[in-house]
């Protein structure tokens, strides 16, 4: 598991600033989706990716789970990253696209454990890796609340983005190079 602890520190810490606390509407509303289209928006976000999350074993046939998990990380900071621009109705497929990423890594992540930690250790895995990706995300959700009244969210949610990519991109090369067992 120990090749995969960046990816899956980058995705849980930013899947749980978006599902958990206050960047998932604030990226709406910065869309332009106030109340009304955000409850639309989630309920088809949800059916969708219900639909996609069941498929998981069609994409874990067609790539390894090195490749799927960086896949899905790029895919969740670059949305990150355009959640800063004013997108109108096009930041939909922005925001669909952190849901799919987001939740294939909640599905696909637990899959890696219990494929490389044995059943002696695999609660104690998830539960850690659980434990690990909160620490992040209470600082991070008080510095979100201070960038939305100071009006700098999209900057903020653009930042952990690229911090998010940086830390993907040295993993990927730092893992390629040791050329270990991912």
């Amino acid at each position: 598991m120990r090749p995969f602890i960046i990816p899956a520190l980058v995705l849980a810490v930013l899947m749980r600033m978006y599902d958990w606390g206050i960047s998932k509407p604030t990226i709406a509303v910065g869309f332009g989706f106030f109340a009304h289209e955000q409850s639309i928006l989630y309920a088809l976000f949800a059916i969708i990716c219900a639909l996609i999350v069941g498929q998981l074993a069609w994409f874990q046939k067609r790539t390894n789970d090195f490749n799927g998990i960086t896949i899905l990380g790029v895919v969740l900071c670059i949305g990150f990253i355009l959640s800063r621009f004013p997108l109108g109705w096009w930041g939909v497929v922005v925001m669909l696209l952190i849901e799919i990423s987001g939740r294939l890594s909640y599905a696909w992540i637990p899959a890696i454990v219990n494929k490389r930690i044995s059943s002696t250790y695999r609660a104690t895995t998830l539960s850690t890796l659980e434990f690990i990706g909160r620490i992040p995300y209470i600082a991070l959700n008080y510095l979100a609340g201070i960038a939305v009244d100071k009006k700098y969210i999209g900057q903020f949610h653009a930042s952990l983005g690229v911090i998010g990519l940086i830390l993907l991109f040295v993993w990927f090369v730092t893992a390629k190079k040791k050329n270990s067992s991912v």
